[in-house]
């Protein structure tokens, strides 16, 4: 009896094979649409809307300015548009008391990671084991 389950055991294991790969394949698209909703919506990291602009109008939508990109078994997500101020209020120039924060993005150790991203590869996660081993 110990055999045959330690067996099942192996054969499960090996069953996994690639399994973190695809779970960051999968994860990523999911958790880069959530984080453009997000960000579309005028939210930041935390989910606090985004402090107005100087002049009093909205944050501009910067959630066309987010992409993934996928290798091995991991997801980055960036912020790469410098032109419409994403960068610079992604702590790039520090937050004063004076200047609004409007953090899109973790930019440092120690800062959050996005809900959206986690329960991305939460969800991934559940798909590829229920593939892979079934029940």
């Amino acid at each position: 009896m110990i055999v045959a389950d330690l067996r099942e055991l192996i054969e499960q294991i090996e069953a996994l094979g690639t399994a973190p790969e695809e779970i960051a394949k999968e994860a990523a698209n999911d958790a880069l649409r959530a984080l453009r909703e997000k960000t579309a919506a005028g939210l930041d990291i935390e989910g606090k809307p985004f402090a107005p602009r100087k002049d009093g109008t909205p944050y501009a939508d910067v959630s066309s300015a987010l992409s993934v990109t996928v290798s091995g078994a991991s997801f980055v997500v960036k912020l790469a548009s410098p032109s419409n101020g994403a960068f610079f209020q992604n702590r790039m120039m520090g937050h004063r008391e004076n200047r609004p924060r409007r953090q899109i993005l973790p930019f440092v150790q120690g800062d959050p990671e996005p809900k959206e991203a986690i329960e991305a590869i939460e969800r991934a996660i559940e798909r590829v084991r229920q593939r892979k081993l079934g029940g």
